[in-house]
């Protein structure tokens, strides 16, 4: 292991013209790559290549609907699963999850962390459903619901919001935040 190469890429502008295109914004290229910033060429052509890619793509602004329902999909089985899996550990268990997840996350040990993770996953999640819905008593409630329930409330939560976004995930993300002005070709800037 100690003689294995490493594996280097060369930096040729061509290289890095394509990174940014795949990347899909010349200013992630240059804050990646600080030194690129003083090639004012390099730049100019990242830019220039980077709006044709977006000019491009946003011609076909709605996505196929092969993706959105390969996500209702997921979120389905996610939900059946999650419902069998608390089904499961509830019957050998018992019901009394708060003391389990307290009993794991003082433990101080991987259990705890990942606990940690997934509980600043669930307040994260939370934030997004809260403003979502535009802060109000029903989004603080939904939100409630996701820190509480998880996956029993945020699955199906999203599999209706890709229902009522007709498909599109602009609307989905966005919610009544979401306007008609979107679907104009500026809406990202």
């Amino acid at each position: 292991m100690a003689n294995a190469k490493r594996l280097t890429y060369p930096m040729t502008p061509d290289y890095l013209l394509n990174m940014a295109v795949a990347i899909g914004h010349s200013s992630t290229l240059l804050a990646l790559f600080p030194r690129l910033a003083s090639h004012t060429f390099l730049r100019f052509d990242l830019a220039r290549a980077v709006q044709g890619v977006s000019q491009k793509s946003s011609t076909s602004r709605q996505p196929k609907a092969s993706c959105m329902n390969f996500l209702r999909v997921f979120l389905l089985f996610s939900t059946v699963l999650i419902y069998s899996m608390t089904l499961i550990a509830s019957l050998s268990d018992g019901i009394n999850w708060p003391s389990v997840a307290t009993n794991d996350l003082i433990a101080f040990n991987w259990r705890s962390q990942f606990d940690t993770d997934f509980f600043i996953y669930l307040l994260l999640s939370a934030t997004w459903i809260t403003w979502r819905e535009g802060f109000t008593a029903k989004g603080h409630y939904y939100a409630f619901l996701s820190v509480f329930l998880g996956g029993m409330f945020s699955f199906p939560y999203l599999l209706l919001a890709t229902f009522k976004a007709d498909g599109d995930p602009r609307k989905v993300l966005l919610g009544i935040h979401f306007t008609r002005s979107c679907d104009e070709v500026d809406c990202d800037r």
